[in-house]
């Protein structure tokens, strides 16, 4: 569980470099997330169709769709939330939001959580405080706190939760293999909403240049994703902290070495903590 949930974290993490150099190259954010999104609805197709999965599976179908739809949800209220305010608080709370699948894991299906698991979860949250410290020069406005930014805070926050429930909640009632199917109906809902968003901005169709980066994000999203699945069916106290600790450590390491970013002081105390979290849950 410990290799698959850091084999995710990686995953993920490069999903989030691959987000950061769209952003350097000045790439149109929407015609990315609707390219990654069906270049990934297509290779979980395959891949299921390559291991026999039964697409007729109603349950997995389901609660897959549930899951791409509180996906879809979640990114459009962080996008507002961190439009609307405080982008580093923003991504701090989303971050926070891997608590909503653990406390009703261990609630919903008694999975326990060990001491030294909530001990690592506590170390990651730190870890992802100092990290949002090291964040603040993005908020480059005082846009105050205002009921729009608090609603739409909210609804990142439980959406996102929901979704990581979801994924979760498919390895408990399919009790199947089918690791690639919850993915299909996941990434096609949310290729009918970015495509939605991108018609509604008038953003014009994703070109050539867009489909190498949307490729690269398919890729790690898809693998990323169905590990996490993998690590989920397992034990979600441990494999969350794992995947975003990962991740968080990989995206911030990769700025500095590609992007030219500095190794500021809240990085270096958050990569530590990091690397302690995901050590104590990797040993408990």
């Amino acid at each position: 569980m410990v290799v698959v949930s850091l084999f995710s974290g990686l995953l993920v993490g490069a999903l989030g470099l691959t987000y950061k150099l769209v952003s350097i190259r000045r790439c149109d954010a929407d015609n990315f997330r609707l390219m990654y999104s069906w270049l990934a609805a297509l290779l979980v197709l395959i891949a299921a169709l390559f291991r026999g999965e039964s697409l007729s599976n109603p349950t997995v179908v389901f609660w897959g769709g549930l899951a791409g739809a509180a996906f879809l949800l979640a990114l459009i209220a962080l996008m507002k939330a961190m439009e609307l305010g405080s982008v580093a608080f923003t991504w701090i709370l989303v971050n926070f939001s891997i608590v909503i699948p653990i406390l009703a894991s261990s609630t919903l299906w008694s999975e326990p959580v060990l001491p030294g698991q909530w001990l690592g979860l506590g170390l990651f949250m730190v870890c992802v405080a100092f990290f949002g410290w090291g964040m603040r020069s993005r908020d480059t406005q005082s846009k105050g706190i205002t009921i729009r930014w608090l609603i739409f805070l909210m609804l990142m926050f439980l959406s996102n939760g929901t979704s990581l429930l979801l994924l979760k909640t498919i390895s408990k009632k399919s009790g199947s293999h089918d690791f690639f199917l919850p993915f299909i109906p996941y990434y096609a809902i949310a290729t009918i909403g970015f495509l939605a968003i991108a018609r509604v901005r008038r953003a014009k169709l994703p070109g050539f240049g867009d489909v190498k980066f949307g490729l690269l994000a398919a890729v790690s999203a898809t693998l990323g994703n169905v590990l996490l699945y993998v690590a989920l069916s397992m034990n979600a106290a441990s494999a969350l902290p794992i995947v975003h600790g990962g991740s968080i450590i990989v995206v911030s390491t990769g700025s500095v070495m590609f992007f030219g970013e500095s190794f500021s002081w809240p990085k270096a105390i958050g990569t530590l903590l990091g690397l302690a979290s995901i050590t104590l849950l990797a040993s408990t």
